[in-house]
């Protein structure tokens, strides 16, 4: 009746929490999916919005570059470096300058007879007639680029000729010379110098240190940046790489000048074309080219450029054709649509952890009552049991000796050890429940004292000796010589011991070979173990873990039949506990089990 009522009342609990809970969730699922559809058309309108700004301030940013940049344009051609200005040139049917290609030096017919005349003298073999000649140019050369040039023809003759002191003077000076002086093929002068010097055994950090400095603002095509690469810092190489890869990327935009023309033409109102794998910005007309890098437009913000269309991308707008901006997540959706997000999952979640946490603990409190009830009840029969036999047997024996049948001594005796026995059993039964009584009002209390262990261990072997033999089992005692007294209510520990060795008793099984019970008391580690090894039962694996809890008896044990209240082991960890020590058990099921009760020595 009882347990069809506490079932009555958990479908109750149940339906009461459960009904509600899966209505709420079923509505907020629903919304939170239409939340989410219109957040997500608002994130793509915020990311469609975001990106119209975006090119509109590049426009604005690309608009003042080219403006600043063909009003500063001379000569054909302007580089500009920390502006992201890449070219701004001329162009001349479809053919443009590129910043590294040197214009002709204005020479007078007699300074370029003189270097040619000199040219032919050097690899002639002339080489006093060729170091003349140079000299002559250096003298009548009226720009300073054609007197360092023939510099540059009077240190390599000189080195041509063994004359590698002088030669060395000449190429340390014109290491000195800035990278913009070239010769007739863009190469700056400075470089001879330095791959010379570094052939005759001159540091590269030596030669580093006069021409790094000037990486940033020599304009320096591709033959000379890979001889460059070989010359500077460590440090500066992966610059000269990316200066290589402009360089060359430069040379294909002049191959490809018609075609990006034709399809400016062809896309109506574009004012910029990326191009290339650096993704420069091309603003080509008729008269000029304005290249700009990519990269240096975007400032601090973390969007990024692509001519490729991906799902998170959106076009820049008309006149950035081709050009598409991948913009983050985070810095497209805005606070409003965050909270709009996020407040009814977060109110959801909230509602769902508060119901489940008031049903589970519903269900917990009406599961320790049903629990309680049960479990005192069968205290209640089991602790009945336990009473009814002692006292049975006591009486059954006190009416044999009243009613004189058995006149033998022998049997008398045994009569009488019956009862005491009983009595015995009665007394601890009684003292278990009493004990627990106080522990669970938290009056238990021990009264240390010095205790000999051996004493302690004669007289529990004493007390077991009769049921032991009545029950066909031996004990063995074995007690370390020497053991020093220990602070214990020997009473209390004695009590604890027996509980071990009535168990031992109640799980024994009847093969002959599992008769003996072995009870030691050793030390070891600064404590004192006392051991209750049985060949009993053993303890199944799942029952390992509750066997220390009150009340608790395995279902096996139950199955069987097998008397107790589920005391025995609570009082045996409460009282190693109360001596500042602990219980351990080692057990096998089918092979019987160890018990140990741990006591720590005192400090000596």
């Amino acid at each position: 009746m009882r347990l069809r009522a506490d079932r009555r009342r958990t479908l109750i609990l149940l339906a009461a929490v459960l009904l509600p809970s899966a209505a709420l969730l079923a509505i907020s699922v629903r919304l939170v999916r239409q939340e989410r559809e219109l957040a997500e058309r608002r994130f793509v309108q915020s990311r469609r919005g975001a990106a119209e700004r975006l090119g509109q301030d590049l426009t604005v940013r690309l608009e003042r570059i080219r403006t600043g940049a063909l009003l500063a344009l001379q000569d054909g051609r302007i580089i500009a470096g920390d502006s992201g200005l890449v070219l701004a040139a001329v162009v001349r049917k479809d053919h443009f300058a590129l910043p590294w290609e040197s214009a002709d030096a204005p020479r007078t017919a007699a300074v370029g007879d003189l270097l040619a005349r000199g040219n032919g003298a050097e690899f002639g073999g002339e080489a006093v007639r060729a170091d003349s000649l140079y000299r002559q140019v250096e003298v009548l050369a009226a720009d300073s680029a054609t007197q360092l040039l023939a510099r540059l023809y009077r240190a390599r003759t000189l080195a041509r000729n063994g004359r590698s002191t002088e030669a060395r003077t000449l190429y340390t000076r014109l290491l000195e010379v800035p990278l913009h002086i070239r010769d007739e093929e863009d190469m700056p002068l400075a470089l001879y110098a330095a791959q010379w010097l570094r052939a005759q055994g001159e540091t590269r950090t030596r030669i580093a240190d006069v021409l790094s400095p000037q990486l940033a603002h020599a304009a320096l095509g591709p033959v000379a940046l890979y001889a460059l690469r070989e010359q500077v810092h460590v440090a500066d190489s992966l610059r000269v790489e990316q200066r290589i890869a402009e360089a060359e990327q430069l040379l294909a935009l002049r191959r490809d000048y018609a075609a990006v023309r034709s399809n400016a033409l062809a896309r109506a109102g574009a004012e910029w074309l990326p191009y290339g794998p650096q993704l420069w910005l091309i603003a080509p007309d008729t008269h000029h080219i304005v290249v700009v890098r990519s990269a240096t437009l975007l400032n601090q913000s973390s969007a990024r450029l692509t001519r490729d269309a991906a799902y998170n991308s959106e076009p820049l707008g008309a006149s950035l054709a081709g050009l598409f901006a991948v913009i983050p997540d985070a810095q497209v959706a805005g606070e409003d649509v965050a909270v709009n997000g996020w407040l009814l999952p977060i109110a959801i979640l909230l509602t769902l952890i508060i119901t489940s946490l008031a049903a589970y603990l519903g269900w917990r409190d009406l599961r320790r009552e049903t629990r309680a009830g049960a479990l005192r009840t069968q205290f209640v029969s089991s602790v009945s049991h336990e009473l009814k036999t002692p006292l049975t047997a006591i009486r059954m024996y006190a009416e044999l000796l009243r009613m004189g049948i058995e006149h033998a001594p022998e049997k008398r005796a045994d009569y009488l050890n019956t009862i005491v026995s009983e009595s015995e059993r009665l007394t601890r039964l009684i003292n278990n429940v009493l004990d627990f009584s106080r522990i669970e009002r938290d009056e238990k209390s021990y009264q240390l004292a010095p205790c000999s262990l051996e004493q302690l261990a004669h007289e529990i072997e004493r007390t077991m000796s009769y049921p032991l033999a009545q029950s066909g089992l031996e004990l063995h005692v074995a007690v370390q010589p020497d053991l020093p007294p220990v602070q214990a209510d020997a009473d209390a520990l004695a009590q604890a011991t027996l509980n071990l060795l009535s168990n031992a008793v109640k799980f024994r099984r009847p093969e002959p070979t599992a008769t003996r019970i072995d009870f030691i008391v050793e030390r070891q580690n600064g404590c004192v173990f006392l051991r209750v090894k049985d060949r009993g039962r053993g303890i199944a694996a799942g029952a390992q873990p509750h066997i220390f809890e009150k009340f608790y008896r395995s279902p096996e044990v139950e199955a069987d039949g097998i008397p107790g209240t589920g005391l025995g082991l609570a009082l045996v960890a409460h009282i190693a506990r109360g001596h500042g020590g602990g219980v351990e058990v080692e057990t096998e099921p089918g092979a019987g089990s160890t018990f140990s009760i741990r006591i720590p020595l005192a400090a000596s």
